[in-house]
This record gives C-alpha cells, structure tokens and sequence, in this order.
C-alpha cells in the first residue's frame, strides 16, 4: 500500500489529515550589468500530518520525502488537547473546486542566457527613461512551480499545482550630491503577464521623485494613495476581516457583520478563484473549495472569513478561507485580497486643491491594535490643483483607520495587484499631516 494511504488509515473514533506541499524552481539576480545569482532557490519538498483523536490532536511535520512513515509515531507523541480550541478535520464535501486557470506550460520553457538578456534590457531601459538613474542594485526574477495536495480520512483528496513568476527592479538614482533609491517589483501565475514596463515606470518614478524633498505645514489634508501605498493600508487591517482575530479579541469592538464600517465607495474582495493571479487556487489548504467573498460591501462588513476551526466556534460553515504552511495549523486568510475598482480618474481624483500624495509609508508595525490609531512616517508629493508642487519628506500621517476608512472620498479606476493583494488609488479626505 502506498505510504501516503497508510498515513491514512484511522480508526473509528479518530480522523487524519495530510498536507503535502512540492516546490521547485529558480530565481536570477543581475547588479549593475552583469548576472550577480543564479540559484535553485524554491526547490523543496515538505509534509505534515495531523491526528485528532478523543479530543486530543497530534501534529507533526517533516522536509525529508523519505521520512513520511515517522510522521504518525510522532504525532502521536506530541497529542495536546484541542477540544477547547475547537480544532477539526474538514470535513469531505458536495462541492469540486473550480477549475482555475493557474498553470503556465509555456513560460517555464526558458533558459538563462533569454533571462539574462530580459533583465539587462530592464536596466537599460530604466537608464534610458531618465539619465539620473546611475545604477542598478537589482534586477531580479523569480519562475517555479508548487504543487498542493490535501488527503484526508474523511474522503477529501484533492491536488493543485500553480506556476509563479516574479521580476523586481531596485535603482539608484543620483542629482548632484543627493542621491536617492527607488523599486518596483510585478508577480503573476503566467510569465507573459509580467509587466516590465510597469516596473521600469514605477522604479524609475519611485527613485527620482524624491529629489530636492523639503518639509510640509502641518495640518489637515486630503491624501492620495497610490495602488502600492493603498495596498499597505489594506494589509493592516486585514486581520480585521478574520475570525481568529475577532474570535480573540482583536478588532475593534465596532467592527460587527452587517455594520457599516467605511465609506459606501470601498468594496474589498477576496477571491481565488481569478485565473493568473499569484494568489489563485482551486481549494483553500484545508481542501475547502476557493469562492469569491465580498469581504465589505459598499462600506458594510458582510462576514467574517473562516476555516474549519473558527467556523465551527461560531456554528456556521467554513468560507473556505484557511491558510497555513507545512510547519503550523490552518487559520483564517486570503487568496487574492483587494480593493474593488471605483470609476475616478487619477487626474481628477489629483485634480482640485491641494493633494498629498503618499508615496511610502513606514512604521505600520506600530498600530495600536486596541485603539486602532496609527501615526506613520511618510514621504511623498504635493499637487495643486493637479500640478505636481514639490516632494515632501519627514512627515507623519497620523488618525484612527476606522475614521480613515469612512473617510475614502474617491477610488480610482486603476486596481493593480502586487503579489496577491490589489487596490486601486484612493483618495482619503481630512487626514492629520505633522511636518518637521
């Protein structure tokens, strides 16, 4: 009997679960020019295996492919208690993943001299874009497979492979004696989606725009948030949509279903079901079918996501939402998390009075969880009018992320994805800016 089957085997009173993730790929590194890296960076196999016994659950874990029949001794060794956590086995159910789009045969057909010649050609394209950029510290890209199978004694059996690719660009970027970095980076399941001339754009900008930045007068403004700085905001409040954390008392106590917690213009998504996005997959990593969830609705909050564990805390179904890797247990989290797309123009949304534009944030790791204040520091432009003014640095941003959530006046029509998380430019009225 194959060994993965025995793993399987379980008695009556007792139910079993294998997780199995396979990878294998290669990343490039060019500094400067020349090729700097080459490595088999991604290759890996990796299993667990979970025991729920009697109220008890046993959980280990191993990277050696020839060491799978130790798993069950060893699980059933480190059996902890796990009714009062409410820890399950999914369940098998009626419904098939869907069939998504994730697999790019043709793309992983390359070879290092075309990898080398594309990250070259980035570069000097980056320095033919503006001639302030003097170098290159980076021009990066990433192509794998992983392969995810789910097997459990419940009858749940079900495999998914994706392909993933990934290039960046971090340059320098030098005006007389200042000198400043910028970057970029794009990911998706299908080399061909790739947009290099998105990263060329977006580093080159990101790098230059930062030249001659002064102080700002302190106050409040209306602040522009561009796809990747949205995308920040977004991911620290996502806990907020997980029930794990509302489970253990870790949003806000305002934070309630059917509530409205944001302006009627934002609508967050989470899906994996979008063919070639980098966070797409069949089922979730319990073997859950992937659904598309409307996380908040026109400003109200619709449901909390859920894996097995926490949904059979609150007595409903799971949405099919667990994340984990080899070595931890599932918890509620996110295929593909994004902001919906409004219909503003960016011009208009840059277009009337004074806007500051942030391009970068820093010290979101500081958020008051309880009080859900933040006070971060930020760099960007100012525009009036829709004329860029000038770049700004040493400023602070400061005010509580439900009031900032109520507070978005405008959503453009530009959603793009960094990885598996998207938003689209934001404009956020009356927001507290501190200068020097």
């Amino acid at each position: 009997m194959d060994e993965r089957r025995k793993l399987l085997l379980a008695g009556a009173e007792e139910s079993r679960e294998l997780f199995i993730v396979e990878k294998k790929g290669i990343s490039y590194s060019l500094m400067n020019g020349s090729p700097e890296e080459e490595k088999e960076s991604l290759s890996g196999f990796a299993a667990s295996l979970r025991i729920l016994k009697n109220g008890q659950m046993g959980f280990s874990w191993t990277n050696n492919r020839g060491a799978l029949s130790a798993l069950e001794s060893e699980a059933g060794r480190m059996m902890f208690d796990a009714g009062s956590w409410g820890w399950q086995i999914a369940l098998s159910d009626e419904t098939a993943p869907p069939a998504v789009d994730i697999y790019d045969h043709k793309g992983l057909d390359f070879d290092s001299a075309s990898i080398w010649e594309e990250l070259q050609s980035m570069e000097k394209k980056a320095r033919e874009r503006d001639s302030r950029i003097k170098k290159c510290l980076s021009a990066s890209f990433s192509g794998g497979t992983s392969k995810l199978s789910i097997a459990n004694s419940s009858g749940k059996n079900v495999t998914a492979e994706r392909t993933g690719f990934s290039e960046g660009l971090l340059l320098v970027a030098e005006s007389g004696a200042e000198v400043q970095m910028g970057g970029s980076y794009n990911s998706g399941c299908f080399r061909e989606d790739i947009d290099r001339e998105r990263i060329i754009d977006e580093a080159v900008d990101d790098a230059v725009s930062q030249f001659e930045a002064t102080g700002l007068d302190s106050g409040l403004m209306n602040v522009f948030l561009p796809p990747q700085t949205a995308c920040v905001f977004l991911s620290i409040i996502e806990g907020w949509f997980c029930a794990d954390e509302f489970l253990e008392g870790r949003v806000p106590s305002s934070w309630k279903e059917g509530t409205s917690v944001g302006s009627k213009l934002l609508t967050v998504i989470d899906d994996g079901t979008i063919p070639r996005l980098s966070g797409s997959m069949p089922f979730d990593s319990e073997g859950v079918a992937a659904k598309r969830h409307k996380i908040i609705d026109k400003g109200v909050f619709c449901e909390f996501l859920t894996d097995f564990r926490t949904a059979g805390l609150l007595g409903r179904k799971s949405t099919g939402s667990a994340v984990r890797g080899v070595s931890s247990l599932p918890q509620p989290g996110f295929f593909n998390l994004f902001i919906e797309k409004g219909s503003d123009e960016i011009s208009s949304l840059l277009g009337d009075g004074e806007i500051l534009r942030v391009d970068e944030i820093i010290g979101t790791h500081l958020v008051d969880p309880q009080t859900a204040r933040f006070s971060f520091g930020a760099r960007g432009r100012l525009y009036k009018n829709g004329k860029m003014i000038k770049s700004v640095r040493g400023i602070t941003i400061s005010g509580g992320l439900l009031e900032f959530l109520h507070s978005i006046k405008g959503v453009g029509n530009d959603l793009k994805f960094y990885s598996a998380q998207g938003s689209p430019s934001l404009l956020v009225g009356d927001m507290q800016v501190s200068g020097e």
